[in-house]
């Protein structure tokens, strides 16, 4: 039985959107603008090591986008996402701008209730 074509346009779309993302992140961390460096020194990462994290990313990006190595890119992307978290874990809690933005997408939900504890500090 195969999906819908809702439920398919809608897991093309996401994929779009996420790789879309991927991308900006990998070539932001190697164009190395001062809002990346600042932000990445305050997670821990010198900016020396910015330009390889983005070949990576972009890297693990390509993988994910060819059909035949997706699986593999996957993966990869989700052992670099987990990094991410473990980072961000190791350093504490987002600055209250970043947590704002962050929630914003779960606080709107028709879902969410009238408040979000995720996002409340």
């Amino acid at each position: 039985m195969s999906p819908g074509k809702g439920l398919l346009w809608t897991g093309r779309i996401l994929s779009i959107v996420f790789v879309l993302f991927m991308i900006m992140d990998g070539v932001m961390k190697i164009v190395r603008p001062p809002s990346v460096v600042e932000g990445s020194a305050k997670m821990g990462y010198v900016a020396s090591t910015l330009p390889g994290i983005g070949v990576a990313l972009l890297l693990c990006t390509l993988l994910y986008v060819v059909p035949k190595t997706r699986v593999l890119g996957g993966l990869l992307l989700t052992g670099y996402l987990g990094g991410a978290v473990a980072s961000q874990v190791r350093v504490g809690p987002l600055p209250s701008n970043s947590r704002s933005r962050s929630c914003l997408p779960w606080s709107s939900g028709p879902a969410s209730g009238s408040s979000n504890r995720l996002c409340e500090r």
